[in-house]
């Protein structure tokens, strides 16, 4: 989608943990035909993900709503960063509510995608005005989920207080329990350790790891070690944080799997 004038939404930014070690480690040859085109074909890779989830039979047309929202997204790559900008209907609360869902859906997605491609990433998601054309950008959002991002000690994706304030705006002007539909499903509040301080934060529910078989410590050792990357000690408690993650929301995954056994076995 080209954009010619200022409009006001969503902003993702990301970047890759432990890029730079990534290009020491490797010859451009090699990140030329393992690495960059996963990251070149990154929007088609999710955007495609996010079409097929939202058919109830594969043979279903993608809803109007949702493709019209899926073709909005804007995607733009540039080293090692991934900057996704969605603009939000501002007239019709249940479209505004599915923009929501659908962004944070992609998020999802471009994380588990990245990381099972050992490109574990951080980011940060804020709520305002912004400008992009091409590949070239400006606004106060982008830089806000920029420095956010750069603070993060854990391979995961938060909210802005800006965004996590006009989520519940959105979901009210929807219907009554529509946050209940998104807190526990898409996103919860989290502890996050950042290079100050840690912060009770609204965070992407990424299960970036293989949830059939999961094995979250080899996961997440492949992901940092991935494509021929080196663990240096500085590097080692992000890895502690995202393992710690990911055994938050698998243990969340087990509660609920053996409540639904439970539900189950008393319905026989």
């Amino acid at each position: 989608m080209k954009n010619t004038n200022t409009q006001t939404g969503l902003v993702a930014f990301f970047d890759i943990l432990g890029y730079q070690n990534l290009l020491e480690r490797n010859e451009p040859e090699a990140i030329a035909e393992d690495v960059l085109p996963m990251l070149t074909d990154i929007g088609q890779t999710v955007s495609d993900a996010l079409r097929r989830i939202v058919r109830k039979n594969e043979d279903d047309p993608v809803p109007d709503h949702i493709g019209s929202i899926i073709a909005g997204m804007n995607w733009l790559v540039f080293s090692d960063t991934v900057l996704l900008t969605l603009p939000l209907n501002d007239s019709d609360p249940r479209l505004r509510y599915f923009e929501f869902t659908t962004f944070f859906m992609a998020c999802i997605g471009l994380q588990g995608a990245l990381f099972m491609a050992g490109l574990p990433a951080r980011g940060a998601i804020d709520f305002g005005k912004f400008f992009v054309k091409g590949t070239c950008f400006a606004g106060r959002t982008i830089v806000n989920a920029y420095r956010l991002s750069e603070t993060l000690e854990i391979a995961a994706c938060v909210l802005t207080d800006a965004s996590a304030t006009e989520l519940r705006r959105t979901c009210e002007d929807y219907k009554a329990d529509a946050i209940d539909d998104i807190l526990g499903t898409l996103v919860l509040e989290y502890l996050i350790p950042t290079k100050m301080e840690e912060r009770h934060m609204l965070t992407l529910m990424a299960h970036t790891y293989d949830l059939e078989t999961p094995n979250i410590h080899r996961s997440t050792m492949s992901a940092f070690w991935g494509n021929n990357k080196d663990l240096p000690v500085l590097a080692r408690q992000k890895v502690t944080n995202t393992e710690q993650w990911l055994e938050f929301l698998e243990s969340r995954q087990e509660a609920e799997r053996e409540s639904n056994k439970a539900m189950d076995s008393d319905k026989e």
